[in-house]
């Protein structure tokens, strides 16, 4: 059986890629290629110009970068983490600033800081009460935003739950459970939000070309079409359609300009 070592960057220091027992880079620290390892931890500032297999966790305290993708059970982010390639895992925790320019598939994902997702978002449980951005499509069982997120394609889950704190934005939003409500935001840090704001966002609103579901209860949303079998159009609502087969309701102080009744 081989007998791996232990790489230790405590100064500044590079080393050769490899396999390793553990990692551990608190100085400054980087390693030439490809890394293997039951756990690495970047708490200084650390480099890894290959890709990284964890059997166990990838944690970063302090600010890592990694040239490569990355394998593992567990990428822990509380730190600054920048990861070029993709992630495969199954877990994800992010409490500070976690950017991965590949697609990212995952069994679950919480996000208490910025998440940024360069590509696509595939998971089981995705969970984020911070900001989380996805520049390609979100797909997973439960999604639940507390914070404010964007997707810029479509977001895909059977159960949704969105409490708006900041913004919300998504091109689509198709799901069986969709619930969208209002947040509350003090003022100062509401006002420090719409300074973040981009095309097409709102403050304190959802806004979504089309939201597509079974059973559909939406506040504070901007939409161009709803469409659902049980439809609930809630206040500060601004609706260009809705298509409903069984019930719908409309709270007076929502907007409605189209709704129809379909039958297939």
């Amino acid at each position: 059986m081989e007998r791996l070592v232990n790489l230790t960057i405590s100064g500044v220091g590079k080393s050769n890629g490899g396999k390793f027992a553990n990692v551990d880079i608190s100085g400054i620290g980087s390693v030439t290629d490809a890394v293997e390892a039951d756990r690495i931890s970047i708490s200084g500032k650390g480099t890894i110009e290959g890709d990284v297999r964890a059997h166990y966790k990838l944690d970063i305290s302090g600010i890592g970068t990694i040239h490569g993708s990355i394998w593992g059970e567990i990428l822990e982010s509380s730190g600054s983490g920048s990861i070029k390639g993709s992630v495969e895992a199954k877990v994800i925790e992010s409490t500070g600033i976690l950017k991965i320019e590949g697609p990212v598939r995952i069994e679950m994902l919480t996000n208490a800081g910025h998440c940024s997702i360069g590509s696509n978002l595939a998971g089981d449980k995705i969970k984020s009460t911070g900001l989380l951005t996805v520049e390609g499509n979100v797909d997973a069982e439960e999604f639940s935003s507390y914070g404010a997120f964007t997707v810029r394609g479509r977001l895909r889950a059977t159960r949704i739950d969105i409490e708006i704190r900041g913004f919300a934005q998504a091109l689509e939003i198709h799901g069986q459970e969709i619930n969208v409500r209002g947040g509350n935001l003090i003022p100062l840090l509401s006002k420090l939000m719409q300074t973040f704001l981009k095309e097409g966002q709102e403050p304190n609103k959802l806004t979504a070309n089309l939201i597509e579901g079974s059973t559909i209860s939406v506040a504070n949303t901007m939409a161009n079409l709803v469409r659902g079998d049980r439809v609930y159009i809630g206040p500060e609502s601004v609706i260009q359609e809705v298509q409903y087969r069984e019930v719908l309701e409309i709270d007076p102080r929502a907007a409605v300009f189209k709704q129809t009744k379909i039958s297939e």
